[in-house]
């Protein structure tokens, strides 16, 4: 039986700033994107969710991270500078923070679907059992990670991940050519559910000093905001999908 290909095409930093957000929902409105991840530590989270509810977007996932604004658990400013990584009160630490954020995010009104990293923050087996814990609790599915160990281990525990993550690699921007590619060498292994991230949105003054991500942001906005981008996903096979196909599998 031949395999059905579903693509996730997931939007990371969803409340960072207003650009971001705005051009977040455009993608989502009027683009190819069908997930995005909120961040519950930033200045501007509250008025992301505002805005998430207007444009009817009342499910997604959680951004999980350790660095931007400040902590859900205890309003203190990340990153916490006062924790030693690696240490029993660190993970306990970590593990409070992140169910934080998690519930910050349902507080806002908001339904959460799946768990997802900012940057490479879940690097070993004790960062792992945090993701098992929260994504039993919530009974939702997960972002890969970077190391296929800690994926089988989460799989082993009987956690949904996607079968595949696509992003960008440094120094390589996002292209309709790139995209095509990487969709190709997925399709070609039998890839049921993947995943593809990325970080849309507008400029701002506001974005330039929270992250060095600017102007690939708008670039990735149009991209994945382009007719032709989504007319080759189509081409290719797959079916645009949000988080949700991984609970109907």
């Amino acid at each position: 039986m031949k395999t059905e290909h579903y693509l996730i095409v997931s939007a990371d930093d969803f409340g960072l700033v207003p650009s971001v957000t705005e051009g977040i929902i455009e993608g989502l409105s009027n683009g190819c994107i069908t997930e995005t991840n909120y961040i519950a530590t930033s200045d501007y989270c509250v008025e992301a969710a505002r805005l998430a509810k207007i444009n009817q977007i009342n499910h997604m996932g959680i951004h999980l991270n350790l660095e931007i604004g400040r902590s859900c658990y205890n309003g203190s400013k990340l990153p916490n500078e006062i924790m030693i990584v690696g240490t029993s009160e660190y993970y306990e630490w970590v593990e409070k923070e992140f169910f934080a954020q998690c519930e910050y995010l349902l507080n806002q009104g908001l339904i959460l679907t799946h768990l997802t990293y900012h940057k490479n923050i879940i690097i070993d087996y004790k960062m792992a059992d945090i993701i098992i814990k929260i994504a039993q609790f919530y009974d939702v599915p997960i972002r890969r990670v970077t190391d296929e160990r800690l994926n089988t281990y989460l799989t082993n525990a009987g956690i949904k991940m996607p079968d595949k993550r696509i992003s960008n690699v440094v120094g390589i921007d996002y292209s309709i050519n790139y995209l095509y590619e990487s969709l190709k060498i997925s399709n070609g292994n039998n890839s049921s559910v993947v995943e593809v991230i990325c970080h849309p949105g507008y400029l701002s003054e506001e974005l330039s000093k929270v992250s060095s991500l600017d102007t690939s942001r708008l670039k990735e906005l149009k991209l994945f905001t382009d007719l032709q981008t989504i007319c080759m996903i189509r081409k290719e096979g797959y079916k645009l999908k949000n988080y949700s196909i991984l609970g109907e599998k």
